[in-house]
């Protein structure tokens, strides 16, 4: 388990220095989260174009295929 960190800030500038680091921190797990969520997203986003692709070239050889062999009659 975690202690909690025992910080005594005394005056305002070292209450200002603490809640600008906060923020900073804040601010840099924001954009690490978001940049891996949105590259999670594109991979998702391009491994479903390329399945939808690839079922729709199949279907499409299948039908040509089936179309050359019975329209000959």
């Amino acid at each position: 388990m975690l202690n909690p960190v025992n910080i005594s800030l005394e005056t305002d500038e070292q209450k200002k220095e603490y809640g600008l680091e906060l923020a900073r921190m804040k601010a840099k797990f924001d954009a690490e989260l978001y940049y891996k969520s949105a590259k999670t997203l594109r991979v998702y986003k391009m491994q479903k174009t390329f399945m939808y692709s690839f079922l729709i070239t199949l279907v499409g050889s299948c039908i040509a295929y089936l179309l050359g062999v019975f329209g000959n009659n």
